[in-house]
């Protein structure tokens, strides 16, 4: 079940440490179980014949999936590969921690894993741009975490859009980007059929730029989308590095603040996955705030 690139990873991995200090979930709990090089020998033995069972499913659970240890690895290495395909046998051999179990459930069922139903989704989308056009210039995908959790953003970035004078639209349903059900269940083709309905609803668009404001939805479009042979038409950015843009352009002119100074907190996929850490500063900076 697990492809050569895994098994190289995970035979690679067993019997580093290096990485050991940087799993937040391995120093949370302090289970070396929890830490990338457990998982790699969990995988490994697997391989080679040792039962995987219900407690190899949790520890794949367990992880969290940030990318520190692929991020600082000196040689390359990418725990996050062999945990997705254990979790894909966890799912075949009806493992899945129960938790886990209901969350998949929700994404397959309503699309998101915070169990709305798609129905309030699309309500949501339709209050966010009631005046939504089939083609634009822009397409603004959200992500169904920041439509559950944090509508104000989205909001707060259309009306930028609408500040800079951005032709710009959204999708009327928007798909699942194969994120989340990705990292619950691994790249299976379920996975990638989803991705590629998603792919030909974003190309009828005719956007030429494509503004994602999830990171993680973001890293899906640039770097698993090409491999599963999703060909997004437009140019992939992140919402924050297209803001930035638009500051550097002129098309907008943040108000200065009084706040002094500020402390950022990059998220990991932007900073870690896309190797993303100055745009988010550019504007905070155009705001007149000192990191």
């Amino acid at each position: 079940m697990y492809s050569e690139m895994a098994k190289k990873h995970a035979d690679a991995c067993r019997f580093c440490w290096m990485c050991r200090y940087l799993c937040p979930v391995g120093l949370a709990t302090g289970k070396e179980v929890n830490t990338p090089r457990a998982r790699g020998l969990l995988v490994s033995l697997d391989i080679r014949g040792q039962e995987f069972d219900e407690s190899c499913a949790e520890a794949m659970y367990e992880c969290c999936l940030c990318g520190a240890c692929t991020h600082d690895c000196v040689t390359g290495y990418e725990p996050p590969i062999f945990i997705r395909e254990a979790r894909t046998k966890a799912v075949v051999n009806e493992l899945v921690p129960a938790g886990v179990q209901t969350v998949i459930d929700s994404v397959l069922n309503n699309g998101n894993i915070f169990s709305r139903a798609s129905s309030d989704i699309k309500e949501q989308l339709d209050r966010l741009v009631p005046d939504r056009k089939e083609t634009a210039e822009v397409l603004f995908y959200i992500g169904g975490t920041a439509l559950v959790k944090a509508p104000h953003i989205a909001e707060a970035v259309i009306r930028l859009f609408k500040c800079a004078g951005i032709d710009y639209t959204i999708l009327a349903d928007e798909p699942q980007s194969g994120t989340e059900l990705g990292d619950l269940i691994g790249y299976v083709q379920e996975v990638v059929d989803s991705a590629k309905q998603l792919a030909e609803q974003i190309n009828a668009t005719k956007a030429d730029k494509i503004v994602v404001l999830d990171p993680s939805c973001a890293r899906v479009f640039k770097q698993e989308y090409p491999r599963w042979g999703c060909d997004l038409k437009g140019e992939v950015l992140t919402a924050t590095a297209f803001i930035a843009q638009l500051i550097r352009e002129k098309r907008l002119l943040p108000d200065k603040l009084s706040i002094a100074n500020a402390t950022f907190h990059d998220p990991c996929k932007l900073a870690r996955d896309l190797d993303e850490v100055l745009p988010a500063r550019e504007i905070i900076a155009a705001m007149g705030i000192e990191i």
